[in-house]
């Protein structure tokens, strides 16, 4: 019994390997893996590795994350990378346009674990460019987001695991995205900017769920600050038990460079903590100066009723 226990242990160890862990190390970098001790011992094999061992596209290295943000013409348009492997340009990244890396493009992604390295990347171009944040698969960094403008924040940082089904809508999706139901329209902050409508993937979130909210802001003239966002999931007294804080865009944005007259869809990833207390809220949204905390129009438009189970 022993002895089977012990099989089971190590054959189940190994199917994590393989198909959840999805350790590139051991499926693209067959010496190292052969380096590795434990993968040695442990996963001896008879035969010699392959040279370019393939299981599959590398769906936790992060890339879903950098194609979401694109489908939302966050970051910018064009992007070079130290990985040319063709799932990148074929499926993760189409939103963004590649460039090479003599055309300056706007962004440039350094994965930390490669599948086919580009032999013309170098390191030395980015030294015209500034580390923005990265892209973390399980705590781990596996992306770095290098550009050649700041972002109103001086560093993101973006969990890949929330982008994984949102990729699937957003940007792998065979057919047009559904509209969901519109819970407000035509609701002004002051005289500069208005709230035109509010969406979301579910008004009755159990606790520990992920909520994805949608506002489309519609400037009515130029805004001379960065203003951030604020939503709240508040109680009959006013307190949050949910919230998001930070700049439009998922801290890529800044209000001041709104263009007048243009939408801009603005989209949230609000997190409903696990000890939430259940109950009927209500979601607030609103902008703030982030030096004063002023609200702008000095008013939180009240979206819709919100029930956490």
């Amino acid at each position: 019994l022993v002895l089977i226990a012990l099989w089971l242990a190590v054959s189940i160890y190994y199917l994590y390997l393989l198909f959840f862990r999805q350790q590139p190390e051991y499926l693209v970098n067959p010496n190292r893996a052969q380096q590795d001790p434990i993968a040695a011992a442990v996963y001896w094999a008879p035969f010699p590795i392959p040279e370019k061992p393939r299981f599959g596209f590398p769906i936790q290295e992060g890339w879903k994350t950098l194609g979401v943000l694109g489908a939302w013409g966050y970051l910018g348009e064009t992007y070079a990378a130290n990985d040319d492997a063709w799932s990148l340009r074929r499926w993760y990244l189409t939103p963004f346009r590649k460039r090479d890396l003599s055309e300056q493009p706007d962004l440039i992604f350094v994965a930390h674990h490669l599948q086919e390295p580009d032999p013309t990347f170098d390191d030395d171009v980015l030294d015209a460019y500034q580390r923005l944040g990265e892209v973390r698969v399980r705590g781990e960094t596996r992306l770095e987001i290098w550009g050649q403008q700041p972002l109103p924040a001086p560093y993101l940082t973006f969990d890949a695991e929330p982008f994984i089904p949102l990729f699937r809508s957003e940007v792998a999706a065979l057919a047009p995205v559904e509209r969901r139901p519109v819970l407000a329209r035509s609701e002004r902050l002051g005289d500069a900017v208005s709230l035109e409508s509010a969406s979301a993937s579910t008004t009755r979130p159990a606790r520990g769920e992920m909520v994805h909210l949608t506002f489309v802001w519609l400037p009515q003239a130029p805004l001379a600050l960065d203003y951030k966002l604020f939503v709240h999931v508040a109680g009959a007294d006013g307190r949050p038990v949910a919230q998001w804080d930070g700049y439009p865009g998922l801290n890529t944005a800044r209000t001041s460079r709104w263009p007048t007259g243009q939408p801009f869809d603005d989209h949230v990833l609000l997190a409903i903590p696990a000890d939430a207390p259940p109950g009927d809220y209500t979601l607030l949204v609103g902008l703030y100066d982030p030096a004063s905390g002023a609200r702008l129009g000095d008013r939180a438009i009240a979206v819709t009723p919100f029930t956490i189970r």
